[in-house]
């Protein structure tokens, strides 16, 4: 795992994906259902544990999260999003 959050913490990468996948199949409605909201921030804190000490700057770069935007606004109501557009090219 590198400090940038470009990780291969595959577990972490299957609760994003299972999230994302949630919220698309309601709709991508922004109510959030709090069963996977729960299971969303209980993944993030594993993450978190497994990535940074306390005190440190940490994230992670799925394109999945996306699609989560309400899970991760809830979660980290102070937290900075940076988006990225790539070209496509390289």
């Amino acid at each position: 795992m590198h400090a940038s959050g470009d990780c291969t913490d595959l577990v972490f990468k299957h609760h994003i994906r299972k999230a994302a996948q949630t919220h698309i199949e309601a709709g991508g409605v922004h109510e959030l259902a709090p069963r996977a909201l729960h299971r969303f921030q209980k993944a993030v804190s594993g993450f978190h544990e497994r990535l940074a000490p306390r005190g440190r700057y940490w994230g992670w770069k799925y394109p999945e999260t996306n699609m989560i935007a309400p899970y991760v606004a809830t979660t980290f109501p102070r937290a900075k999003i940076i988006h990225i557009l790539r070209d496509g090219r390289d």
